[in-house]
């Protein structure tokens, strides 16, 4: 069995707190995503979680000021549990090569920044063919509008260097299972760069995606009582057509009017 390694990141810089802004239940729900992360990673049972407790501190520090007694604790002992067990604290083991330097290569400004600590360590971990490596991209802490993110590793006297390693990269619940049904199996997945195009859209926390050969609008929905997995998909103007399977076909007689992302993708 292949073993998954699974890289936490949280939000640590004030404009990230701006944006989420000072509700308590949105950092109750934000927690327990990543629980619920975790919950899905055991059931794979072979995975490794991974988390900088200096990036955990920050974040912590960071919603002191924004929530107190009840909610805070909560959230504290939420993230405590999480990382109690089944855990690496990058803080304490290093995968990086010292001697190299790693940049982040964002191809939509073509823009290179230094990586951190988080997003260096699961590069050299991507390198290692033997897991499948994620990135929990935990309320869009790292600034992407791909499924991937893409670092250079370089170093002056390393003659096989520079090389590109890309990452998936991961931002809700949903976003995770549909990466783990890609790479579950030989399916469907809209994951599938082949088929489908990620859009900067969303619906709840759903990534939208569009398909090359129809245009069709489809997203991954997860969140439903019996957890029954199925697609939505919409025609090209965001008009309901229906419910797709697991193997994303098409079922027929389940068009709804009530459904719509009109107001989404205009």
């Amino acid at each position: 069995m292949m073993k998954i390694a699974a890289y936490f990141i949280f939000p640590n810089k004030d404009e990230d707190f701006i944006s989420l802004g000072n509700e308590p239940e949105t950092y109750n729900k934000l927690i327990n995503d990543v629980a619920s992360v975790k919950k899905q990673l055991r059931s794979h049972k072979e995975f490794e979680l991974c988390y900088d407790s200096e990036n955990v501190d920050c974040f912590l520090k960071k919603i002191e000021s924004l929530l107190s007694g009840i909610y805070l604790d909560n959230c504290k002992n939420i993230i405590r549990n999480l990382f109690s067990n089944y855990s690496k604290n990058l803080k304490n083991v290093s995968n990086r090569n010292l001697e190299c330097t790693y940049v982040n290569w964002d191809f939509s400004n073509f823009e290179v920044t230094y990586a951190d600590k988080i997003i260096s360590e699961i590069s050299e971990a991507t390198l290692n063919k033997n897991n499948k490596t994620i990135l929990i991209n935990i309320a869009n802490a790292y600034p992407t509008d791909r499924d991937a993110i893409h670092i250079i590793k370089d170093a002056v006297h390393i003659n096989d260097l520079p090389i590109l390693i890309s990452t998936q990269i991961a931002s809700s619940v949903a976003d995770f299972e549909e990466w783990y049904i890609s790479i579950s199996s030989t399916g469907f997945s809209l994951r599938n760069i082949h088929k489908f195009n990620k859009t900067p859209w969303r619906w709840q926390k759903q990534s939208i995606y569009k398909c090359q050969k129809t245009g069709h609008f489809w997203y991954f929905d997860y969140f439903h009582k019996d957890n029954k997995r199925h697609y939505e998909v919409f025609d090209n103007r965001g008009n309901h057509l229906g419910e797709a399977d697991e193997k994303g076909e098409l079922k027929d007689g389940t068009s709804s009017n009530n459904k719509s992302i009109k107001d989404i993708i205009k």
